[in-house]
């Protein structure tokens, strides 16, 4: 069972599909259009879902399935914000059901394939939805410069320490897209995989 997020349902199904086809049983629940936006409340009508109650939504969807003879759940996840694997962990003894999380935007190295793949709509993200859903993406040379003011403690420009950021601080635009149109026949070996 793929439980995919908003726009990435269409990988979702896709990948589905394959899975039909080489024999496993799958069914593609609806997506939950809303995820952790904790560090965007400045940006207008960014709204968020805290993980108290994505872990309610999960405990609840959780029950039902395993009330219909589900045995797995897999969370297509493609928002940045959204990390389920603690929710996963608080679940593992109470629900008899195998939950894993899947995130899109690393099931390849996307810097094989992209010069800069960004964060939040760069180029990897745009061109995925490009090559999806290419009507819900605006005019590219609508897009800012793609500009991000880096963190000044290394550890977190490095990635192996985190901390939650304010959006506001880190760009003035909602997200890395630039006016550099990214080539759609990037995303299709990729996707393909």
């Amino acid at each position: 069972m793929v439980f995919a997020r908003n726009e990435r349902a269409e990988g979702g199904r896709e990948a589905a599909e394959r899975a039909w086809n080489a024999g496993a049983r799958v069914l593609v629940l609806p997506g939950v259009p809303f995820g952790v936006q904790t560090g965007q409340r400045e940006v207008p009508f960014c709204l968020n879902l805290n993980p108290t109650a994505q872990l309610a939504v999960l405990r609840d969807l959780s029950a039902s399935l395993v009330a219909h003879g589900i045995h797995t759940l897999v969370i297509l996840n493609g928002h940045g914000g959204n990390d389920f694997k603690q929710l996963i962990r608080e679940l593992q003894g109470v629900v008899p059901l195998v939950i894993a999380q899947v995130h899109w935007y690393q099931v390849v190295d996307a810097k094989r394939y992209f010069t800069e793949p960004g964060d939040r709509a760069g180029e990897l993200e745009t061109s995925v939805m490009l090559h999806l859903r290419g009507d819900l993406v605006r005019p590219l040379d609508e897009a800012g410069p793609g500009a991000a003011r880096p963190s000044p403690v290394a550890a977190f420009r490095e990635g192996w320490a985190w901390r939650p950021r304010r959006w506001v601080e880190v760009t003035e635009a909602p997200g890395w897209a630039t006016r550099k149109r990214p080539p759609r026949r990037r995303v299709r070996r990729p996707w393909r995989r």
